[in-house]
Order: structure tokens, then sequence, then C-alpha cells
């Protein structure tokens, strides 16, 4: 008996014991070692390590941590290149630097983060270099360098480097005009918005009215401006032609996250030129190359200014003569109201891209386009020479086909509307003719784009019974002066 109670006692020792034990791991899961954090501060993730309590251990130097993104805090500003960030090493709390080489044991837990720094350096662009933000200032430096071909410039923009709420003081154009200028403005951060504050006379000088000209007014195709995580906000100004203006061979890119929207303008009586943007926010002049990756022209010209009248304004993307290429994003919800004639409504404006003439416009990839209007004539001096490539796979992405013309398609240019007709089945239902003239469409013009709504101007403002759709009650007449023409059914 007494061996038994010994036994039961000797088992209830143990069983406390490992109670214990057990309940000690739940309060410290470390099994009573010291913990070391790493803090990658925005890199990739590094594992702690445990280090056994007065094991006289020291840490394994783990690998270093890699990082994609600026610090949007402190990592704005001008720099020549691509900024990328470094990893500089790991600090203690104190600011000063862990050294794994000559360690000493480790006697507790502590956290250790990771400092970054950039590569290249940050340029500190000197306070005689004149500007009122920090856009102005980089722009103006850059051109004082005289930047050879390979020179490429990154303007990181972060939280407070742009002041007054994001507004940049544009008196006159901001003119990208220096041979081999190759300049990036990137939004750190998050999307980072620029709005415009024209400052312009009330005058017709053309250069008065817009925000950005990339190009010099002779060819240079060394130009180039891209905008990456970058919202340009337009305004409503006295005398606005189009917000952002493409010109002699340079080009504009708008690539990740970038988005133009909310522009309106007011040209008023402005007497237009070789370069006038009919109003758009966007405009490709004179050989300018535009391309759109994954970025969106959006909500422009939802309202417009007095005296419009027969104006021919854009409300998104306007091409005439250039290069225009979308590889994927919106361009959506810009418009040009409808103008009130004699009390009917007429069109003599267009919504989301105008492609005039001498224009190669390409559409590829995840895209989404409201209207895209077709200028398909070959009246008057005008060549014509644009080229339409848009595969049959992102037609559906396209609301409206929308065919600008004074005379029949079968009349205008070739390279546009054969590009069309090759898929013409994938048209169905939405395309639009819209007259500039006296035109009305033929049975042939009808069948060949199966259209789907026909709009008049002032020549020709609306359709029988004041209506806008073909298919509201009318046929095409096949005999006599009702040869061709939409009449009551």
């Amino acid at each position: 008996m007494r061996n038994t109670l010994k036994m039961l006692g000797i088992i209830c020792i143990i069983a406390a014991t490992v109670f214990i034990a057990a309940c000690g791991d739940l309060l410290d899961p470390t099994g009573g070692g010291y913990t070391v954090t790493f803090n990658s501060e925005g890199g990739t993730a590094v594992p702690s390590q445990t280090i056994e309590k007065d094991s006289g251990k020291v840490l394994n130097k783990p690998t270093d941590p890699t990082k994609t993104r600026l610090d949007a805090k402190k990592d704005g500003g001008l720099y020549k290149g691509t900024p990328t960030p470094v990893f500089k090493g790991w600090f203690n709390d104190d600011g000063t630097e862990y050294n794994f080489t000559n360690q000493a044991p480790i006697t507790g837990s502590f956290t250790l983060s990771a400092h970054w720094g950039v590569s290249p350096e940050k340029i500190n662009i000197p306070s005689t270099v004149t500007g009122t933000d920090i856009i102005l200032k980089a722009i103006n430096y850059i051109k004082a360098q005289n930047p050879g071909t390979t020179d490429k410039y990154t303007l990181a923009i972060g939280n407070d480097d742009l002041n007054n709420n994001n507004v940049v003081e544009g008196k006159g154009p901001i003119v990208l005009d220096t041979t081999n200028i190759d300049l990036t403005i990137l939004g750190i951060g998050g999307q980072k918005e620029i709005t415009p504050a024209f400052n312009v006379p009330t005058s017709t000088t053309n250069n008065a009215q817009v925000y950005l000209i990339v190009g010099k007014t002779t060819s240079d195709p060394s130009i180039k401006l891209t905008l990456n995580n970058v919202a340009l906000r337009g305004r409503t100004a006295a005398v606005a032609d189009s917000l952002v203006r493409v010109r002699n061979g340079a080009s504009l890119t708008l690539a990740s996250s970038s988005k133009i929207y909310g522009h309106t303008n007011n040209i008023g009586n402005n007497t237009s030129n070789g370069e006038n943007g009919n109003g758009s926010a966007v405009c490709v002049v004179s050989g300018g190359i535009l391309t759109i990756k994954e970025a969106s022209v959006v909500e422009n010209n939802k309202s417009i200014g007095t005296g419009q009248t027969n104006r021919n304004l854009v409300g998104g993307v306007y091409g005439y003569n250039g290069t225009i290429k979308i590889e994927g994003g919106q361009i959506l919800n810009n418009e040009c109201p409808s103008d009130i004639v004699d009390g009917e409504k007429v069109y003599t404006h267009t919504k989301d891209i105008y492609v005039i003439e001498d224009v190669e416009l390409t559409i590829s990839g995840d895209v989404k386009i409201g209207e895209l209007t077709l200028n398909v004539d070959t009246s008057g001096s005008n060549t014509k020479n644009t080229v339409i490539k848009i595969p049959s796979s992102v037609t559906n992405d396209i609301d409206k086909l929308c065919l600008r013309s004074t005379e029949p398609p079968s009349n205008s240019n070739k390279s546009a509307t054969q590009a069309l007709t090759d898929t013409k089945d994938k048209w169905k239902g939405k395309v639009i003719l819209q007259g500039t003239g006296g035109y009305t469409p033929s049975s042939a013009d009808v069948a060949k784009f199966h259209l789907g709504e026909f709009r008049g101007t002032t020549s020709f403002k609306k359709l029988p019974n004041n209506s806008d759709q073909i298919s509201d009650g009318f046929k095409i007449g096949t005999s006599g002066t009702d040869l061709g023409k939409l009449i009551d059914k």
C-alpha cells in the first residue's frame, strides 16, 4: 500500500511538471527563447529568428529584402534615370546599424528595421531655377542641362510635393520643346492628381489656350513625356483649347493608372489653325504620337462654353495627322453637348475619339471606348490617308462607331472604310452616320455598315418626324426622288 501511494505521488509530480511546462510554452511560445523581428519597411518579408536563452548564440544574417516602390514621404523629387529603392542595412531603434560580423550574444527580444536609399541619388535643383512648383522647376532644370540622346529623367511626386491642393500654375503653356528631353512624371504612394491653374489672357493667342505642349514647332521625335500613376485634371478657363497637345514627332504616353479628366473647353470665337485641338482633352497634330497603356481619358467636356455652334468640338482625343495607339484602358463619357438650332438638336461635335485625317489608329488589348468617330471624306484638299487597325476581337469593346461625312462612304477614305468593312458584322447596330452637309445616307450605305443611327447637322437637321433613329418607323426609298433616302414607312 505504501509503495502504491509512493508511485502515485511520483506520477502526480511528473504530471504537474509536464503541466507547468505546457503552461509555460503557452505563455512563452518561444520556449524560453528571445525573438528578433525584422521590419522590412515595405520590402519583401523577412522571417523572425528565435535564439535560445542564455545560449550565447548570435543572429544569422538574413537575405537582404527587395523593394520596388519608392517612399511617398521622402523619395519625391527629380532623378536622372529610373529611381530604384536600394537596401542600406538593418538598424536598431536608436538609429545605429546592426553589425552582423561582430555580434554580442543575444540577451533579449528586439526589432531591427530596414533602411532604404534610392539609386540614382535625387537631384538637388538649385534655388536659382525658375518655377512656381516642382513640375515647372524640374522641366526648366532639364532644359538647362542640354540632355543627350541617352539621358532620361524621372520626376517622382510624393505626398507633399504639390502645393496648394495639387494646383500647378499654368501661366501660359508648359512646353517640352528641348531636343532629347525624355521625362517620366511618376506618382508614388498612390495616384497623384495635378490640376492646372490656367492663368491665360482672354485672347486668341494659340499657345495661351493649352496647359501642356509636348513637341517643338518643327519635327523632333526625340522629345518624350510619360505620365505614370498621375491624374491630370482640367479646369474651365476663359480661353481654353485642348488640355494637352502632342505635335511634330514628339510622343506622350499615358501609362499605368494615369488619367486625364475634367477638362471643359471654352473656345468661344477663337480662330483655328493647323494646331487647333477643337477643345479636346488631348490633341495629336502634325505627326505627334499618343500611346495609352492601361490609362483613361474620361469625363471631359461634359459642358462647353458659349459661342460653340458649328465649332466641330471634340470631347476626348482628337487626331489630325499623327499616331494614336490604344493598348488598354478607357476612353469613355467624354461629351460635347449637341447644339440647338431653330429649336432642333443638331450634331456638330464628336465625343470620345475623333480621327479626322492622316492618322494611324491602332486599338488593341483590354479597352473600353464609348464612341469612335472617323472622318471619311475625300472632299477638298485633305489627303485622308488614315489607317485604321482594329482587330475584330476588340470591336465589342467599342460602344459606337460614328462615320462623319459630307459624302457617301462609297466615295470616302478607302483605307478607313476597308478596315471597317472587313469586320462589318461585328459593327452591326453600332454604326452612326453623321452628316456634316446636306448628305442623306443611301441604301448601299445602310446595308454596308448595318447603320444604327443617323445624325444631322445644321444643313440636314433631322430625319422625318424629328427622330434620330433609323429604326423608328422609317424605310429606305427605292424609286424616284426618294431613291436611297430615308422616308416614313
